[in-house]
């Protein structure tokens, strides 16, 4: 067993190592040579190689798409881990994202749409992170205000309100909307002691030290701001700034995201599987 301290430092750890170990790779394979990348890495989904369906996941077509696939990523981390309730489970789901998404995905955009031309990036994986985040939000409502499945769904009537109103999708946009102000209503205790806490977090902030303070801020702007993404995601055209948005990819990430941690919650709950919950301590 772990002493408090040693816990603490064992989570800065391991914070320090996912916002180092993914980065350094996403560069080291956008510097290879443009030739191995084409034979190896980007995926065309008409002439799919074994390598491509993969890779194509971890390389990127322009500074750009790398930069920004990056910093969501970097921004995603803290933000899941400040919420997280249960770090074994996000550990396990981060391998699930780094392996098999990149694989599910590929195999999606081949067999639904073989005529897209060629397709790279890291969106599919942090399309999941985004998924997790919203899990996320969820989960430490439950833990620490008792909320049920209802606030979940609330959660993401309230995104689909916001996607369909930014795809100006009005019929999709008023069920949405109406559906959230009704789960808002059932779930209004929660909510309403949700809002509390921020109030007396949002007061203990002067208390803090100037950076501290600042961190808190920012983590909590990025929380809502990517737990509410999902218009960001699948944006109404497939091609922006002369970049292909893999909308197939994103919403499948996404998907996997916010369904699979329910999966490994209820893997982690079962105390007769004690060799399961073995390797992961």
């Amino acid at each position: 067993m772990f002493k408090a301290g040693q816990k603490e430092q064992m989570k800065k750890t391991n914070l320090l190592i996912l916002l180092f170990f993914v980065p350094v790779i996403l560069v080291v394979f956008y510097l290879f040579p443009s030739k191995i990348k084409e034979n190896y890495f980007i995926l065309t989904p008409s002439n799919p190689t074994i390598t491509s369906i993969f890779l194509s996941n971890f390389t990127h077509s322009s500074p750009q798409h790398l930069i920004m696939n990056l910093l969501s990523y970097l921004i995603l981390i803290p933000s899941i881990l400040h919420l997280e309730t249960n770090r074994k489970r996000f550990y396990l789901f981060f391998l699930l994202a780094l392996t098999l998404v990149p694989i599910l995905s590929s195999l999606l955009v081949i067999y639904l749409i073989p005529q897209l031309p060629p397709v790279q990036g890291f969106s599919a994986v942090t399309s999941a992170l985004t998924g997790y985040l919203l899990y996320s939000v969820y989960s430490y409502a439950k833990k620490n205000f008792q909320a049920n499945y209802f606030f979940f769904f609330f959660l993401i009537m309230v995104n689909f309100a916001l996607w369909s109103a930014y795809n100006s999708r009005i019929i999709l946009f008023l069920i949405s909307a109406l559906t959230a102000l009704l789960l808002f209503y059932v779930n209004r205790t929660e909510i309403k002691e949700i809002l509390s806490m921020l109030i007396s977090k949002f007061r203990e902030l002067r208390e803090l030290k100037f950076m501290s303070r600042v961190y808190n801020i920012v983590i909590f702007a990025f929380i809502v701001s990517y737990a509410f993404s999902l218009y960001a995601l699948i944006p109404p055209e497939i091609v922006v700034e002369n970049m292909l948005i893999n909308t197939p990819a994103h919403y499948f990430g996404y998907c996997f995201g916010v369904f699979v941690p329910f999966v490994l919650s209820f893997f982690f709950s079962q105390k007769n599987n004690k060799t399961f919950l073995k390797f992961f301590r």
